[in-house]
């Protein structure tokens, strides 16, 4: 398939994601606006096909349906070699109702020469007789089988799942909703955890739910494309994540969870300069709110 994000990319189709990264860093170094202005289509393009290959949950959704596409073609390709013509399709059909009419009548004249041999008295007597008993017998095994089953069979219980995620991912999307974007020229922070713990963010504006992101211990990330407005902060802080826990102090909220939840946490990020990055250091000092006001959304 041609004009995939992979070709836009100068990369072959389901290329690794550091492939992915490298190159888009090559290309964002040559077309950027600031540095070529003729290039300003072209950098909007990638742009464009890294926010999908760059993100590893994207790219699973993107490189599973190109394949799909990919075996369609394919199918579609090996469909036209052969063309019939309506002749040809109007013999195949008679040849196969020809053969199967032939076959219906030799098993019917097959049955005809079969003689039934008549039934006596004595045959009917013996189903009479025999009928109850299998039915009681049929009735007694099925007694101790479901005594049996219950006192064998013990309550499963199904295990927690302990899932590490991947630096940067955000396990509430289906909650929260899609992430949002400004242009290419808005504002970005840069969120730092400083905390001996993971932690979970997201970012609002008012009620507007923007991004949210996953942070590993002493690792950073940046968050571009973000409105030029007062935006806040929200982050779960703890370890050891559970993606089939479920929060009992918020049973609104959904699945997922730390298994050792240190607290909740909020802060305001105030505006600046659209070329100024805001850093933004995760630590005791911010703001401790309830499980309900973290999930809560518009």
């Amino acid at each position: 398939m041609k004009n995939t994000h992979y070709h836009t990319l100068g990369l072959a189709n389901f290329a690794t994601l550091a492939e992915v990264k490298q190159a888009y860093r090559r290309l964002a170094k040559q077309f950027h606006p600031d540095v070529n202005p003729q290039g300003k289509e072209i950098f909007t393009k990638v742009t464009a096909a890294y926010e999908v290959l760059g993100d590893s949950s994207k790219k699973y959704i993107y490189d599973t349906q190109l394949k799909h596409n990919s075996h369609s073609e394919r199918v579609h390709q090996s469909n036209q070699k052969k063309k019939w013509s309506f002749q040809e399709q109007e013999l195949k059909r008679r040849q196969y109702y020809q053969e199967h009419y032939k076959k219906q009548y030799q098993q019917q004249q097959q049955n005809k020469q079969v003689p039934t041999p008549p039934k006596n008295y004595n045959e009917y007597k013996y189903i009479l007789f025999a009928t109850p008993l299998a039915v009681v017998l049929v009735l007694v095994i099925l007694g101790l089988y479901q005594k049996n089953s219950s006192l064998s069979t013990l309550p499963t219980i199904e295990k927690e799942k302990v899932v590490s995620l991947t630096n940067g991912e955000f396990p509430f999307a289906s909650y929260f909703g899609p992430a949002q974007y400004t242009d290419s020229k808005s504002r970005q922070i840069i969120i730092s955890n400083t905390h001996p713990e993971d932690v979970i963010c997201i970012l609002f504006q008012g009620e507007k739910f923007w991004r949210g992101c996953y942070l590993k211990q002493n690792y950073s990330a940046t968050i571009s494309r973000l409105p030029n407005d007062t935006l806040e902060l929200r982050y779960m802080r703890g370890r050891n994540w559970c993606a089939t826990c479920e929060n009992k102090l918020n049973p609104t909220s959904p699945l997922g969870r730390f298994k050792t939840i240190v607290g909740f946490y909020q802060t305001q990020i105030e505006p600046k300069d659209a070329d100024t990055n805001y850093n933004v250091n995760l630590n005791d000092s911010l703001n401790l709110v309830a499980s309900s006001y973290f999930f809560k959304r518009k």
